[in-house]
């Protein structure tokens, strides 16, 4: 008998540790349905829950039925704030780096000529065109026949 005790608590324990654990994550949100049995449900979207086992699709902010098109009345305009700027950062960030042609990091030219140095794994490249440079000699990409010829100060 104390042992099915134990067990049971034991049971008990591992789910409420389980769903403090989904709380914390900001793309978890249960389904509202209430035979559902509040399935955890991976949110995509900020604005748009559907649960996998019912379909139900609802607002994973105030766990009401879908608003379509309307602005979820939780939605403060601090959020609205939030995610424009997201959206500035990531539009000046897509116009302003380019990749590094080794790691895949993304360089941001703020002065200078246009042969780079990676910060990360110190690779030479072209600004202009994003060709791996001569280690020994990365001026020579410039004066080479090409689209990049005697354009190492060129925009």
């Amino acid at each position: 008998m104390r042992e099915h005790t134990v067990l049971v608590l034991y049971a008990r324990y591992e789910a409420l540790l389980l769903r403090q654990a989904l709380n914390r994550m900001q793309d978890i949100a249960y389904c509202p349905r209430p035979g559902c049995k509040n399935n955890p449900v991976i949110v995509d979207d900020k604005e748009l829950g559907r649960c996998v086992v019912c379909e139900m699709s609802f607002c994973p902010r105030c766990h009401q039925i879908s608003h379509g098109m309307r602005k979820c009345p939780l939605r403060s305009d601090e959020s609205d704030e939030e995610e424009e700027n997201e959206y500035a950062s990531s539009q000046y960030i897509k116009k302003n780096t380019k990749r590094c042609p080794k790691c895949d990091a993304k360089i941001e030219k703020n002065e200078g000529c246009n042969k780079m140095i990676c910060t990360y794994c110190h690779t030479y490249f072209c600004w202009l065109c994003g060709k791996q440079l001569n280690l020994s000699n990365p001026y020579s990409h410039f004066s080479e026949p090409g689209t990049c010829y005697n354009k190492l100060f060129a925009r």
